[in-house]
């Protein structure tokens, strides 16, 4: 029913105190079972309770629904440089081989003279090569989900020396005392 001035429901006033008094005998009901209860009875349910959660925890746990997904992959970074001053090396090849000297990848650095590149987890070894630098090669240990940091600092490559010149010498060879004695015995 509805008030025809305000439009509102008519609610009875007994009807907030029938509410009330019935949440209370729900709770009196409840707390009256738990306590009429023997105590005997309480613990199994408890019991019972906390093997059910464990066995449910226990299976959550195993089948891996509540640990993150580990990554299978790690990521090289290599600093490229020049040993004499530290500068960037972005004209280098970088050639990246697994532990059975086959090539996952040929890379050039970029003008900062890094590489970055993902990998799986594993040992890997880098070839550096430049056409006017000595190669370097480095060992690297990549595990998965990190980030492994390698620099190589290239030289220059020597210059040829020229073949020294050699003056012609004449060896005389002179008998020496041992040689003169056994000569005059005739051997």
């Amino acid at each position: 029913m509805a008030n025809e001035e305000t439009g509102q429901a008519i609610v009875p006033d007994s009807l907030p105190d029938a509410v009330e008094s019935a949440a209370s005998t729900a709770a009196q009901s409840w707390m009256g079972v738990v306590l009429s209860t023997p105590l005997s009875r309480v613990q199994a349910v408890v019991g019972v309770l906390a093997g059910c959660l464990t066995i449910v925890g226990t299976l959550v746990s195993y089948t891996g629904l509540t640990k993150p997904a580990v990554p299978a992959q790690g990521e090289v970074v290599a600093l490229v440089q020049l040993a004499a001053n530290h500068k960037p090396l972005p004209g280098a090849t970088v050639e990246i081989l697994t532990s059975q000297d086959a090539i996952v990848t040929t890379l050039s650095p970029e003008a900062d003279g890094r590489i970055m590149r993902k990998l799986k987890e594993g040992r890997y070894r880098l070839r550096v090569t430049h056409p006017n630098l000595v190669p370097e090669t480095r060992y690297v240990e990549v595990h998965a989900g990190q980030q492994s940091q390698v620099r190589v600092a290239l030289v220059p490559r020597q210059a040829p020396r020229p073949p020294r010149s050699v003056a012609a010498v004449t060896v005389v060879e002179h008998p020496g005392a041992v040689r003169k004695f056994f000569k005059e015995l005739g051997f």
